[in-house]
């Protein structure tokens, strides 16, 4: 499965033009490198570019809103009210923070910190140590 496919079974996506859909898509893909992701790259794509997406308000989605996610932390019964925290901050760097304001930027830090979107070890030829291969490698 492409990773548009991905992204255009997602409802709150399913109005956006499919040439909006690759742009993001383009962007995510180059933000990311193959190596290291195994084969969930194209499922870390789609949900990367869903959250660029939702932060950008494509198809009117508000970061944060359309269902929230993390565990409710207010509740009102009569007005309907209901708040969501974001995880942690000790679980995530501060250099991801900005991933926790969407489902999907949720859904990509757990795949990217799976055992299927780490990176790979590498030991080079005569070599006792593996050497670790990162995105920024």
């Amino acid at each position: 499965m492409a990773s548009r496919d991905l992204v255009l079974a997602v409802p709150a996506f399913a109005g956006v033009s499919t040439a909006v859909i690759d742009s993001y898509l383009e962007q995510a893909a180059q933000a990311h490198r193959t190596d290291g992701w195994g084969n969930v790259y194209v499922q870390a794509l789609a949900y990367y570019a869903m959250h660029l997406m939702a932060q950008d308000g494509v198809a009117g989605y508000v970061a944060g809103s359309a269902g929230g996610y993390g565990v409710v932390t207010n509740r009102t019964t009569g007005g309907i009210s209901v708040g969501h925290a974001t995880p942690a901050t000790r679980t995530v760097s501060p250099g991801d923070m900005w991933l926790t304001s969407t489902r999907w930027g949720l859904r990509y830090l757990h795949l990217r910190g799976s055992r299927f979107g780490r990176a790979r070890a590498v030991v080079a030829a005569g070599s006792t140590s593996a050497a670790t291969l990162t995105q920024d490698d």
